[in-house]
């Protein structure tokens, strides 16, 4: 909602007609959409409550005759099983899905029909009760269009409204064995013809897979390397870097994927890496708020599924999981270089932009102060690879163990 009109900055719903039948589709982001976008990008919106928008807008929708309503909404579940198919609804399954949506379903009104959902990258199909105790269809075609939820709501034109008790729905493998379509197939070939001498490009090169996966990961470790290597070319004080895992976008993979090479990283596998073009900033943070940065990985929004933050070489703690909240990141094992954090201390901190405004739940990394803003962090990568590699010397994955995990 654009906060000065205090209107929807787009249209909130729309209505699908035909030949006498009117479905409505309400479109909702999430409610935490400030925590995981630019704070600069959505400079001027407020974003509000998942139920209490939809059901507004079904009110709306019904005050205009429309009975049928399918509810699209940027937030999802997670699963009992991560088959692609799997039977949420199965004897014993119970309603099969844990997360946001679960709640967010038992309370949108009656009014809406099914509800289409997504964020967690999950696959579902399932029912859950709505607020009247009635089965409602929840679905998810987890990401990156491998799966297409098919579904299928029969329509009552007596009553107006969708027959709840006659809506199917699966989620379908999308599969590579039928013919390529002609127009996709030329726009592709033009626009990759185009972009292969920068693609392309070689940029470093590795002796080993060098993943994203785990708490801390070696690409993790990497990528917050180059950036205080990089921060340190803009202000040689620079302390240490702080890398959000949401913003690694796949891993780094020895094996050649054209004809590059085994081993060889070219700009487009490290711009699949980090596509998202934030800029790497510097700023001032006291000890204090340094701490209390890596307390919010583990608590406040952050507290259910925690975002490790992955940091450069010379700083390190104990991450304790036997505990709970902001106490499992251990306040005394906080060091840099092997000095304890001084809580009184400045340290100079290089962030992506998208940290630095406060993203991905971590407010105190939107307070920092003497800011300097530098390049892009593909920049910063492909300075630190060109820098640290070569085909004779290719970069190691990095150990991965600057944070000691008690589990």
């Amino acid at each position: 909602m654009n906060e000065k009109t205090k209107k929807p900055l787009l249209e909130p719903y729309w209505v699908w007609k035909q030949k006498g039948v009117k479905v409505g589709f309400i479109g909702v982001t999430l409610e935490g959409t400030p925590d995981i976008v630019s704070a600069e990008g959505v400079k001027g919106l407020s974003f509000k409550d998942e139920v209490e928008t939809i059901n507004k807008y079904a009110r709306e929708l019904r005050r205009k005759g429309v009975k049928s309503i399918v509810a699209l909404i940027h937030e999802g579940g997670f699963p009992a099983s991560s088959a692609y198919n799997y039977d949420c609804d199965s004897p014993g399954a119970g309603d099969g899905i844990s997360g946001p949506i679960a709640d967010i379903a038992k309370n949108v009104t009656p009014d809406v029909d099914a509800l289409v959902t997504g964020h967690t990258h999950e696959a579902y199909a399932c029912t859950i009760p709505d607020p009247s105790g009635k089965p409602r269809t929840v679905t998810s075609a987890a990401s990156f269009g491998r799966l297409y939820t098919d579904t299928t709501l029969t329509y009552d034109r007596r009553t107006g409204d969708i027959a709840r008790t006659a809506v199917k729905s699966a989620n379908h493998v999308v599969t590579r064995d039928v013919p390529e379509a002609p127009d996709m197939t030329r726009l592709i070939d033009k626009w990759n013809t185009l972009a292969a001498p920068i693609g392309n490009r070689p940029i470093g090169y590795i002796s080993g897979d060098i993943v994203r996966d785990g708490t801390e990961s070696p690409l993790g470790d990497l990528i917050a390397d180059a950036q205080l290597a990089y921060g340190r070319t803009l202000d040689p004080e620079t302390d240490l870097a702080l890398m959000n895992p949401g913003g690694i976008r796949a891993s780094l993979t020895h094996a050649a994927s054209g004809g590059e090479g085994d081993g060889v990283v070219t700009f487009a596998e490290g711009f699949t890496v980090q596509p998202f073009a934030n800029t790497v900033n510097l700023q001032d943070f006291t000890g204090a708020q340094l701490i209390q940065a890596l307390k919010e990985q583990v608590s406040g929004p952050n507290e259910a599924a925690p975002k490790i933050l992955q940091i450069s070489s010379g700083l390190t703690y104990t991450l304790d999981l036997t505990k709970t909240g902001a106490d499992r990141v251990v306040t005394g094992s906080i060091r840099l270089d092997g000095s304890p954090i001084d809580p009184a201390a400045t340290y100079r901190v290089a962030t992506n932009s998208f940290l630095a405004g406060g993203g991905d739940g971590f407010p105190t990394l939107g307070e920092g102060t003497n800011d300097l803003v530098g390049l892009d962090d593909l920049t910063a990568l492909e300075q630190y690879l060109t820098a640290n590699s070569s085909p004779a010397s290719p970069l190691a994955p990095p150990a991965a163990d600057r944070i000691t995990i008690v589990q």
